[in-house]
């Protein structure tokens, strides 16, 4: 299997990343960045996300679906009203993902960093 594309270092992508676990959002994080994303802004809460997606421009998102016990679907429709692409992250089954997003690419849990670094690229 051939190595996903690596974006240039001499193109900085931010990127919002909402993970709930923060040791799992930390290791996304490191792995974006050896694959050269540049800027990853991690929200760990619901409240956070939810400001980081209303407050800034973002090249891509990685969302995962369920942030403790509430779905992230609002910022799904709020990054989808901005303009920015997203895709889900999920540990639950695929009829869990809201009939409203089913056409945004899914990754499930557990996931090789080669499946997310491809779908990311393709989003961009």
């Amino acid at each position: 299997m051939s190595e996903p594309d690596v974006p240039s270092r001499r193109n900085t992508r931010s990127l919002l990343l909402v993970e709930d676990e923060p040791l799992i959002a930390s290791g996304i994080a490191q792995m974006l960045e050896e694959y050269g994303y540049e800027s990853v802004r991690s929200a760990h809460s619901y409240a956070d996300a939810e400001s980081a997606a209303r407050d800034a421009h973002y090249d891509a998102a990685i969302l995962d679906v369920m942030l403790s016990t509430r779905y992230v679907w609002p910022i799904a429709t709020l990054l989808r009203e901005r303009g920015t692409p997203f895709l889900l992250l999920t540990g639950l089954n695929a009829e869990s993902i809201d009939s409203e997003f089913r056409d945004a690419p899914v990754i499930f849990k557990p996931f090789g960093e080669r499946e997310l670094v491809s779908a990311l690229n393709a989003l961009m």
